[in-house]
């Protein structure tokens, strides 16, 4: 017995004919998360290094918790992997206690780096006097060793450009640029 496609085919159902001005609805909702995502994409934990195949990682390192009862973390280290050969070769570059003091050691929650080879900057959030702040810290030798930078109130956005020394830092709209490694910004 022949059957014919045409008569078997069932209604297609009336959530695809949508309307016109839903489907222009929804192309800006997605234009707007890929815009949003775009700019969230310098709060990074993985970023790219100026080298081919080089990439840089921050995490946590390892815990130990403290054994009496409530438990909590007696020490927790953060690190920064360095990972080269397109991720065969991983070292640890640097690693901190995640609960010491922020103003005298940089714990590396956000990694940026720089077109110049083995340069990278860590912005750091955290609370002092009950405010917000934000820090900036480079490091020269690949997150060997960090230098501090500035501190400011509130919390600031850095992005690194891919040109040797030059940082920008955002601050509630007005965007300040550095061609000096991030030691002085201007307007």
């Amino acid at each position: 017995m022949f059957f014919s496609f045409q008569k078997n085919l069932l209604p297609l159902p009336q959530f695809l004919f949508v309307n016109f001005f839903v489907k222009r609805l929804l192309i800006v909702v997605i234009i707007l998360a890929l815009a949003t995502g775009s700019i969230t994409a310098q709060n990074r934990f993985v970023t790219r290094g100026a080298e081919p195949g080089e990439f840089y990682l921050t995490d946590l390192w390892y815990g130990v918790y403290n054994p009496v009862y409530p438990a909590y973390y007696d020490t927790l280290k953060s690190a920064i992997y360095r990972l080269t050969e397109n991720g065969k070769k991983l070292t640890i570059q640097y690693a901190a206690n995640y609960f010491s003091d922020p103003e005298t050691t940089i714990t590396i929650p956000y990694i940026l780096a720089d077109a110049t080879t083995g340069t990278l900057y860590s912005k750091c959030f955290y609370s002092k006097n009950d405010y917000p702040h934000t820090s900036l810290w480079v490091s020269f030798d690949y997150g060997k060793n960090w230098t501090f930078r500035e501190e400011n109130i509130g919390q600031r956005n850095y992005y690194a450009a891919n040109v040797e020394g030059v940082t920008y830092r955002g601050d509630y709209g007005i965007v300040y640029r550095s061609i000096d490694y991030g030691h002085f910004f201007l307007f």
